[in-house]
């Protein structure tokens, strides 16, 4: 700690601080005008949170007919998108769905136009599915015919993905931008009396911004860096890990074979990390030839776990007027969260043998390598809830010869809320921020299946609508994320193997830090995934 006379207590000064950072990282400043004052940055796991397909989680059939399967049945991924198909089942069964990502990443540095985007690529192995049905029928000669229970497992979303770039930048660095956040913040306060919390106190800590005392060039709570504009290398590697999944327990029955209807009840998790590594050289002398070369370089870690349980219920139904059509709606309650993470950060600065000035008793601070220094593990426990969905659906048989099915969701990510927290501090700022940001969507899907006796030819599309405004959106940022989708399949009597392969892609930018005057670097993110999925089912 740099200075002796620090400093009061804050008591909310952890969570300020390690979310003041996540803020402008995750949005361009097209929408900080939109980020409510206080807000903490809980809105992004909110949203990020809320993005669940459950039709991602379902089996290779479902998968390969693009998820359009609301008013399909007779499947057991019926349990997580619409609990009355399982009613159409007329054999118990065992399935597993194993799944293999490919996971794509061009990153394009924006300031430095000699710049090629960097490739990164992961692999994941996962289950995309796994269950087990059992068909209770019915001896009632009323129009009840029994059912079926399921108890099945579905991976709802994956968090998988590593993104790096680099370039140079001549204009602005990091330290620009501590000096931002740090304008105003009192200077007996900038270093918690009980450690760092977050990447600013570091920067404090490691001299890269200080006191201006010169009330001439700034005044009373006002900050300078010693380091001069020049030059920097910058480059970042980012680790996404985790996943979102469910487990469904549900019920479907069968009314006289035109009315199906079901319930279910969800019990949800994820977890969540990701793991930065930020880095700036300085490659060339200040661009002030006045001034003095003071910095070699600075590497920045970043860390952020969050996991969460929560709980949901499905109900739906299928009507079928005629044995050629089949209409189907399902809703799914909010999925009510209780959630904890930790956050915390670490800095290396590598100075040029700076003279920063005398200290107290008149001896020379040469700045030379500094050890690493790293803040507090910082914990938050909230609750959270997403948002509601409603599903209608369609789909029309052509004898045994195959079908064409199409669905529609409906989902409001403003109704996305955070709630009673233990701590001391208020989320209506981030809940309004939530109101700000994020629209009502709308998803499409379209499927269809053919059969040729014991062989079955699938294929889909899936558009999947932006959760951001409209007048929000960065610039790359597409209306809808598509998923294509196709599959074949051979069902015998005992057992059936499936096999689906799913492509989607997305464009999005990222911003390592936000400067007022929008001069700060971007990055043009291309993500691609393939998912190949193959299910194995067992009758029983």
């Amino acid at each position: 700690m740099k200075l002796n006379y620090k400093l009061y207590k804050i008591r909310v000064s952890k969570i300020i601080g390690v979310f003041s950072l996540l803020i402008l990282l995750s949005y361009s400043t097209t929408t900080s005008a939109q980020i409510a004052q206080g807000s903490f940055g809980y809105y992004t796991d909110a949203n990020r949170f809320a993005q669940t397909i459950p039709t991602m989680g379902a089996n290779a059939r479902i998968q390969g007919i693009g998820g359009a399967a609301t008013a399909i049945g007779g499947d057991i991924s019926s349990a997580s998108v619409n609990p009355a198909g399982l009613g159409f089942l007329q054999r118990s069964e065992i399935t597993f769905s194993p799944s293999l990502s490919f996971l794509g990443s061009d990153a394009t540095y924006n300031l430095d136009s000699q710049n090629l985007p960097t490739e990164d690529s992961k692999l994941n192995f996962n289950f995309a599915q796994l269950g087990a049905a059992f068909v209770l029928p019915s001896n009632n000669s009323s129009g009840y015919k029994g059912g079926a229970f399921s108890i099945s497992y579905s991976r709802l979303n994956s968090f998988h993905r590593r993104t790096s770039y680099e370039g140079t930048n001549s204009e602005n660095s990091i330290i620009d931008y501590f000096l931002n956040q740090a304008d105003g913040i009192p200077w007996n306060a900038i270093y918690p009396s009980g450690g760092a919390t977050d990447l600013l106190a570091l920067a404090y800590d490691a001299y890269l911004i200080n006191e201006d005392f010169d009330y001439d060039n700034g005044g009373q709570n006002t900050y300078y860096s010693p380091v001069p504009i020049a030059p920097t290398q910058q480059r970042e590697t980012i680790d996404y890990l985790g996943s979102q999944s469910q487990w469904n327990f549900a019920y479907g029955g069968n009314y006289n074979d035109k009315l199906f209807f079901g319930a279910g009840l969800g019990i949800q998790s994820f977890k969540y990390k990701e793991e930065k590594r930020y880095e700036e050289t300085v490659t060339g002398n200040p661009i002030n030839p006045n001034q003095v070369k003071a910095l070699n370089s600075l590497v920045i870690g970043e860390n952020l776990s969050i996991n969460g349980t929560g709980v949901n219920l499905t109900a739906g139904i299928i009507y079928r007027p005629i044995y050629a059509v089949r209409l189907g709606a399902s809703i799914m309650t909010p999925t009510y969260f209780a959630v904890d993470d930790t956050y915390n950060a670490n800095l290396r600065v590598l100075y040029n043998n700076y003279n920063f000035g005398d200290d107290d008793s008149g001896n020379p601070i040469i700045l030379n390598d500094t050890d690493q220094i790293n803040t507090l593990d910082v914990e938050s426990t909230y609750n959270m809830t997403t948002p509601l969905r409603a599903s209608l659906g369609a789909a029309f048989f052509v004898g045994k010869f195959g079908f064409i099915s199409a669905d529609v969701d409906f989902i409001n990510y403003q109704s996305s809320k955070l709630l009673s927290p233990p701590q001391e501090f208020s989320f209506t700022a981030d809940n309004q921020t939530i109101k700000n940001l994020y629209a009502s969507t709308m998803n499409y899907r379209v499927g269809a299946e053919l059969r040729i006796k014991t062989f079955y030819l699938r294929g889909g599309i899936g558009l999947y609508g932006n959760t951001m405004k409209e007048e929000f959106r960065l610039e790359n940022d597409d209306a809808f994320q598509t998923r294509i989708s196709g599959g074949l399949g051979i069902h015998k009597k005992a057992f059936y193997i499936d096999l689906a392969v799913v492509q989607q892609a997305s464009n999005t930018i990222y911003t390592p830090y936000n400067l007022s005057d929008n001069s700060n670097p971007s990055i043009d993110i291309k993500n691609t995934t393939t998912n190949v999925v193959a299910t194995v089912g067992f009758h029983f």
